[in-house]
């Protein structure tokens, strides 16, 4: 049995071929592109798993659902966007980081990067549904925060939380940190149109 080629995973896209050549994709099978792009993919890959493993992570798979990609990349995806879910034409899906901030994303953004391209992943199309998903999330998880500032916490103990450890256990900046990341998701979700992702 042949092994897929790259036109057969993605639908004989030749524009698409030519970007994931230039980048750096993996896959299950496979890997494209140079070696300092897929380095970077398998970074990429490596801060979603953990992400998803955090408390963050588990409680947007609790609220959502799972979310399904073929691959990861890092490819040139321009100036304003910093990640994106690419669909091909035979259905598969890929997380892709722009090479433009591969390493350069503080763990709070990224956190935010990663909840918003999770929730593309478990089929929501429309920058608005994943804005008005994200917000909700992102409160539910400042609400648990200060529902533990209440009790008279302020050391966030939580090993497995992605952005109490970037706060360095401070519960108040994790708590600051959902909300900066709710208000961003609502302003986001205002702001979007209501087409589908491309």
């Amino acid at each position: 049995m042949r092994m897929p080629t790259l036109e057969d995973r993605i639908g004989n896209s030749t524009a698409l071929v030519r970007a994931i050549q230039e980048g750096g994709f993996i896959t299950s099978e496979r890997t494209y592109g140079g070696e300092r792009k897929v380095s970077q993919a398998r970074e990429f890959k490596a801060d979603y798993d953990t992400f998803l493993k955090s408390t963050e992570g588990k409680k947007l798979q609790d609220m959502y659902g799972e979310a399904h990609f073929d691959g990861y990349g890092v490819l040139d995806l321009g100036k304003q966007v910093v990640a994106a879910v690419i669909k091909t034409s035979q259905g598969a899906q890929y997380l892709t980081l722009n090479e433009r901030y591969a390493g350069k994303i503080s763990t709070y953004d990224k956190a935010f990067v990663l909840a918003h391209e999770h929730l593309h992943g478990t089929g929501v199309h429309s920058e608005q549904g994943v804005e008005s998903r994200a917000k909700s999330y992102w409160q539910e998880l400042w609400h648990d925060a200060v529902d533990k500032i209440s009790s008279g916490k302020s050391y966030c103990k939580d090993k497995a939380s992605y952005v109490c450890n970037a706060a360095k256990g401070n519960l108040y900046k994790t708590a600051e940190m959902y909300q900066r990341m709710k208000d961003t998701a609502s302003y986001r979700q205002q702001a979007s149109p209501t087409k589908a992702y491309a």
